[in-house]
């Protein structure tokens, strides 16, 4: 599986996930991926762009250089979505490994062109993990994707049965 699609089982929680990396002629600007959240409190989609890299983020200035552009790119330019019909403007940005960033990677990307009051967050491998664990545990279940799908048709069979029964027996003590 590559870095791109354990990111977006990582991201699952989040509506409008769009790959955008070498989509066609358009350029990203630095998005490999976006996703929205919906924002309650201010009642609007937040949007977040992710650069996804593959290996460990250490202090190579080479890298650093490449990741910082892309970052500021993301907040520069905004995304031109044809399926929203609009110019998606990027809220924060996730730098995405499946390995490790280290902390003075970290520091020398948000200190890149004044970038360190961006909202900046950094995923490892380890975080990744959890996010999937937490928004699609399924994916470490053996099997193709339509047995994952089955399991989880009958896991809901499973909870309106129960949930229905126990209905049943609050009704009872009810009446």
């Amino acid at each position: 599986m590559n870095s791109a699609s354990c990111v977006k089982l990582a991201v699952s929680a989040f509506g409008d996930v769009k790959v955008t990396h070498e989509s066609g002629s358009r350029p990203e600007f630095g998005k490999d991926l976006i996703a929205s959240r919906y924002d309650e409190i201010e009642d609007r989609k937040i949007w977040s762009a992710f650069v996804v890299k593959k290996g460990a983020v250490s202090g190579n200035s080479t890298m650093i250089n490449e990741i910082a552009n892309q970052v500021q790119e993301c907040f520069e330019y905004p995304y031109d979505s044809i399926e929203h019909k609009q110019k998606v403007y990027i809220n924060n940005v996730k730098v995405v490994t499946n390995m490790h960033v280290s902390s003075g990677a970290k520091d020398k990307i948000k200190i890149h062109n004044n970038l360190k009051q961006a909202n900046i967050d950094f995923w490892d491998g380890e975080k990744i993990i959890k996010l999937i664990d937490k928004n699609y545990p399924k994916y470490w279940l053996q099997g193709s994707k339509q047995y994952k799908k089955y399991i989880e048709k009958f896991e809901n069979l499973i909870d309106i049965y129960t949930y229905s029964l126990l209905i049943r027996h609050l009704s009872f003590f009810f009446t």
